[in-house]
């Protein structure tokens, strides 16, 4: 018999507001887990730094918590990531150059946070929010 933590595929925890901490480390030993919905919650810390254990990870939604550090580059070891929603936390620092690596990468939400680096137009996907209303990149 299957254990579950080996076919669980969605993760919800999203709009509890009191949930708060860090992201568990066993989020990573979920190896066919396919939606991480955790906004809107009080999530801190940092973002896992092994999330590229994640292979089969496509829509992780981290938005409106308060996240903070930088993004790890692990994350674009991500080759399924289609959506990334990580809006409204504390990350800064440097995003990573890899991204533009990722085939299937259409939506990266990047507003209300410190980031910075290569100018997006240039690397990323089709459609990168970086404020409220202000698109850029087209690939």
């Amino acid at each position: 018999m299957e254990d579950w933590k080996d076919t669980l595929t969605t993760l919800i925890i999203a709009d509890w507001k009191d949930i708060a901490g860090e992201i568990p480390t066993c989020v990573t030993a979920l190896p066919s887990l396919r939606l991480l919905d955790l906004i809107n919650n009080k999530l801190s810390i940092e973002i896992l730094a092994d999330v590229g254990k994640l292979s089969r990870l496509t829509v992780p939604k981290l938005a409106n918590n308060a996240l903070s550090g930088k993004i790890p580059a692990s994350i674009t070891r991500l080759g399924s990531l289609k959506h990334l929603d990580l809006n409204n936390n504390q990350l800064c620092g440097e995003i990573p150059k890899d991204f533009g690596n990722l085939a299937m990468l259409s939506c990266m939400l990047l507003s209300r946070n410190q980031l910075n680096g290569t100018p997006l137009r240039e690397s990323y996907g089709e459609y990168v929010w970086l404020r409220e209303g202000e698109k850029a990149g087209v690939r």
